[in-house]
Formats: structure tokens, C-alpha cells, sequence
């Protein structure tokens, strides 16, 4: 068990140092060499999704938690007469006007 723990620690580390890596590079990208973001956030999905596909065997994760069917639920299910995503887009728009109104 303790070992376990040890390899997710190091995995964890490993992944953290690389989108560090990688937002370093986009950030020099964008404000050094004067890219325009989209560009380079468009450039960086193909360089990293390809690499990945290969080092995953080309096998898509489908299930994205021991929970799916309650994500699935909140994502395209129903709630006194509305679909969910409105509702949440709703919430969501109220918190960015709260936040912008009281942020001086």
C-alpha cells in the first residue's frame, strides 16, 4: 500500500511539472513572440493529443468517474421543466453579475 501511495505521489508530481512546462511555453508563446492565443492553444491540443493517443494505445476513456450516471443526470437531464445546462448557464450568469457588481 505504501508504495502505491508513493508511485500516485510521483505521478501526480510528474503531471503538475508538465503543464507547468506546457503553460510556460504557451504563456512565452503568446507574450514574447506575440501569437495570438487561440493559435497557439489550437497548436498545442494537436502536439499533445497526438502523443497521447499513441502512448494510450488509441483507447478512449469513456467513463469519466465512478459516477457517471449522476454526471450524465446533471448534464443532460431535467429539473422542474428545464434542462439542466440552461439552469446551470443561469446560475452561472447570476454569480459573474454578483461578482462583477461587488468587485470594485
Amino acid at each position: 500500500m505504501r508504495a502505491r501511495k508513493r508511485s500516485s505521489l510521483k505521478s501526480h508530481a510528474a503531471a503538475v511539472g508538465t503543464v507547468l512546462l506546457v503553460w510556460a511555453f504557451n504563456g512565452a508563446m503568446i507574450a514574447d513572440l506575440d501569437f495570438p492565443p487561440f493559435m497557439v492553444t489550437l497548436d498545442m491540443l494537436s502536439m499533445a493529443q497526438n502523443p497521447a493517443m499513441v502512448a494510450s494505445n488509441h483507447t478512449v476513456v469513456f467513463q469519466l468517474s465512478f459516477d457517471y450516471d449522476r454526471l450524465l443526470a446533471l448534464a443532460g437531464g431535467w429539473f422542474l421543466g428545464t434542462a439542466n445546462p440552461v439552469l446551470t448557464m443561469v446560475v452561472l450568469a447570476l454569480l459573474t453579475g454578483f461578482v462583477l457588481r461587488i468587485k470594485p
